[in-house]
C-alpha cells in the first residue's frame, strides 16, 4: 500500500476533536430516588378450608348470596400491587467529551447500577374481585363487583435496576462567570433493565426480569476543568416514568391462605388459587450524580516534548511505520501494516494529550 507521508498525516490530525475524558460515578456523593409500583394481575378462585374429615368446622364458600351447599369455588381475581419509595447510591462509569471551542458536549458508554447493592423491600397488598358469595362458619354475605384490598407486608422488591446507553448523548456548553465552569444540558437515550420481586404468602416469589425499557435521559449539570487531564460534573436527571407490561403464561401460584373480614370479630378462612396473567411495573426516577472524570494516557505522543502533539510526533508514527515495528499496528488486521492502522493514529493525534 501507498506509505503515508507526513504531510498527509498532519493535514489529517489537524482535523481536531473534543478531547475524551473517562468518568466514574462518585457514589458516595450521588443519589438515587425510585419510586416503584409493581402490579401482578391474576385470575383463580376462592375457595373455604373447609374439609369434612380434617376440618369439619371450617369456613364453607357458596356461589349467591343466599342458599346452595357444599364447599364451592367462587370465581375470582386478585391484583397483587406493591408500592414503595428508596434511595441509593448508585455507581457506574462514561465517557465525557467536552469541546471547549465548539461550546458542546457529548457522553458516551454511559452504565449506571442504580441499585448498587442495596435492593429496596416494597410494602405489598393485595386487592380481589370476586362474584357474589356467602359463607357458613361464620355467616357472612360477600357481594360481588366490590373490590376488598388486604395489606400483606413487605413481600416484594427490586432487586435489580440498571442504566445503559443505547445511542449519541449530544448537549451543549455554556460558560458561566466563574472561569472552567460551564452550565450544560443534553440528551442520553439509554435502556432500562429492571428486576422485579412479588411473593405472595406461602409461594415462591415471582421474580421477573425487565430488560430494554427505552428512555431518554435529559441531563443538567455543570462542569468544573479542574485541569488540562481532570474534570468534574455534577449532574441531574429525572427521565419519564418507566412503565413496562410483561404477560406471563404457564405458571401457577400455591394456594394462598386469607381471613375475609366479617362485620364480628370472627373471619372467613378461605384458600386462593391463581395463575398470574401479566406483571405491570411502573417507576419514577431521579438522579443526582457526581462524577470524576481523568483524560486517559496520550497514546499519540511519541517524540519530545511530551504532553505536546506535533510533527515529531507524525514523523515518528511514519518511522514505525516504514520499519514495520510492531508498535505502529494499531488496529485489526494485527499482524499486517494498512490504512486502519494509520486511521487509528489520526484517532489518538485528534483526541489530544491531557
Amino acid at each position: 500500500m501507498k506509505i503515508p507521508t507526513a504531510a498527509a498525516l498532519l493535514f489529517a490530525c489537524t482535523l481536531a476533536a473534543a478531547q475524551p475524558f473517562d468518568g466514574v460515578v462518585d457514589s458516595d456523593a450521588s443519589d438515587a430516588a425510585l419510586d416503584t409500583q409493581t402490579a401482578l394481575a391474576t385470575a383463580g378462585s376462592l375457595l373455604g378450608d373447609y374439609d369434612a374429615t380434617a376440618n369439619p368446622t371450617g369456613t364453607q364458600t357458596r356461589p349467591g348470596l343466599f342458599g346452595g351447599s357444599g364447599n364451592q369455588p367462587i370465581p375470582a381475581s386478585a391484583d397483587f400491587t406493591s408500592t414503595g419509595a428508596f434511595a441509593s447510591h448508585p455507581a457506574g462509569t462514561l465517557t465525557v467529551l467536552p469541546d471547549f471551542d465548539a461550546a458542546t458536549i457529548d457522553f458516551d458508554a454511559l452504565a449506571i447500577d442504580l441499585i448498587n447493592g442495596t435492593p429496596g423491600a416494597t410494602d405489598l397488598a393485595v386487592t380481589l374481585l370476586y362474584d357474589s358469595f356467602h359463607t357458613v362458619n361464620p355467616s357472612f354475605i360477600y357481594p360481588g363487583g366490590i373490590p376488598l384490598t388486604l395489606p400483606l407486608g413487605q413481600l416484594a422488591s427490586v432487586s435489580r435496576a440498571e442504566l445503559t446507553q443505547t445511542g449519541p448523548g449530544l448537549g451543549a456548553l455554556t460558560p458561566t462567570a466563574t472561569p472552567d465552569l460551564y452550565d450544560f444540558t443534553a440528551v442520553v437515550p439509554a435502556s432500562a433493565a429492571l428486576t422485579v420481586s412479588i411473593a405472595p404468602p406461602g409461594g415462591e416469589p415471582v421474580e421477573t426480569d425487565l430488560d430494554a425499557i427505552p428512555l431518554a435521559l435529559p441531563l443538567t449539570g455543570q462542569l468544573e476543568r479542574l485541569s488540562a487531564s481532570n474534570i468534574r460534573l455534577t449532574v441531574t436527571a429525572s427521565p419519564d416514568p418507566i412503565v413496562q407490561t410483561v404477560p406471563i403464561d404457564g405458571l401457577s401460584l400455591p394456594a394462598i391462605p386469607l381471613e375475609l373480614p366479617t362485620l364480628g370479630s370472627d373471619t372467613a378462612s378461605v384458600a386462593l388459587t391463581l395463575s398470574p396473567d401479566a406483571l405491570t411495573f411502573d417507576a419514577a426516577l431521579s438522579l443526582t450524580l457526581v462524577i470524576n472524570a481523568t483524560a486517559p494516557a496520550c497514546s499519540a505522543d511519541l517524540a519530545p516534548p511530551a504532553g505536546v502533539l506535533n510533527f515529531f510526533d507524525i514523523s515518528a508514527y511514519i518511522s514505525l511505520y516504514n520499519t514495520a515495528d510492531p508498535a505502529a499496528d494499531l488496529a485489526a488486521p494485527f499482524g499486517t501494516l494498512n490504512f486502519f492502522d494509520v486511521a487509528a493514529y489520526i484517532g489518538l493525534y485528534n483526541a489530544g494529550c491531557p
